[in-house]
């Protein structure tokens, strides 16, 4: 497995930045995040590609995905139809982004104004999904679903899209804040159902939202079973820190890649568990 970092986990700093703070943690990835239309924009920018590219390969660091967070901000692939056309033009422009970065996966959250919560809601995402796989298969570049969806309905979204190019990008702290079991999820989805994992603590409580700005490993997520199920299947792709920005020269980052080394260590000698947190290294 790999280890990357997602660029949100290092605040509001520039890609160079990013890069440099990633290479000194000793990632081995940095995942790019297109939060605005301004920022997206940017893929179907030339110029915007060789630059990263050539940024990339500076630092000798891989790109772990492009995260299309501004389909959040509307009802992008859920809602009406010029809406939805206009979502699928953009993940279109994306995976061909990637075609030319190395082929990471194009990461597509239903979060936000986006969120799946009814049946019909569901089949629209599903029917833009179809449309957008083909092209997914052509270029060879995965398309990865982040959601609030259980195991039954993720497994029905990926049959109806019928391809092999539709996977998911599972979070641990998304997943355990929907209150879903990230083990059984692992599990359930096998390897032919994810393209990567994201990991990312949270603390959940009766009366409270989910709390996501937590050191991993001091929140309500099983790092310990994660770790061992994704050993169990024997996944050898990324693994994506999606932590909260820490201090600005990088120490809490830095000890967050430790600590995920060593729980994919561990994960190796150990079987999947019950156990919720990891005993997280003092800083």
């Amino acid at each position: 497995m790999r280890i990357g970092i997602q660029q949100t986990a290092f605040g509001e700093t520039s890609l160079e930045e990013s890069l440099s703070r990633a290479r000194l943690a000793g990632a081995e990835g940095l995942g790019l995040c297109y939060r605005t239309q301004e920022e997206a924009l940017a893929l179907e920018d030339p110029r915007y590609i060789l630059k990263t590219r050539s940024l990339f390969e500076r630092f000798e660091l891989s790109i772990t995905g492009l995260h299309l967070g501004v389909l959040c901000l509307d009802q992008s692939l859920i809602g009406p139809a010029p809406v939805v056309s206009r979502s699928v033009n953009l993940i279109e422009k994306a995976l061909t982004a990637a075609a030319q970065l190395g082929k990471p996966d194009v990461i597509v959250p239903f979060f936000g104004k986006n969120r799946i919560e009814l049946p019909k809601e569901f089949d629209t995402a599903g029917m833009a999904f179809s449309t957008v796989a083909q092209a997914a298969e052509d270029l060879g570049v995965t398309l990865a679903i982040e959601s609030s969806l259980h195991l039954g309905q993720l497994q029905q979204f990926l049959a109806g899209c019928g391809s092999d190019f539709v996977k998911v990008c599972l979070d641990t702290g998304d997943v355990t804040a929907c209150r879903h079991d990230p083990v059984s999820m692992i599990s359930g989805l096998g390897l032919s159902g994810i393209a990567q994992v994201h990991f990312r603590d949270v603390r959940l409580a009766s009366r409270t939202p989910p709390d996501f700005n937590v050191r991993m490993g001091r929140g309500n997520v099983d790092f310990r079973g994660v770790a061992g199920m994704l050993h169990a299947l024997g996944y050898d792709g990324w693994v994506v820190l999606e932590t909260p920005p820490g201090d600005d020269d990088g120490q809490i980052v830095s000890l967050h890649v430790d600590d995920a080394r060593n729980l994919l260590a561990q994960g190796r000698d150990r079987e999947p568990s019950d156990d919720h947190a990891v005993e997280h290294a003092s800083s």
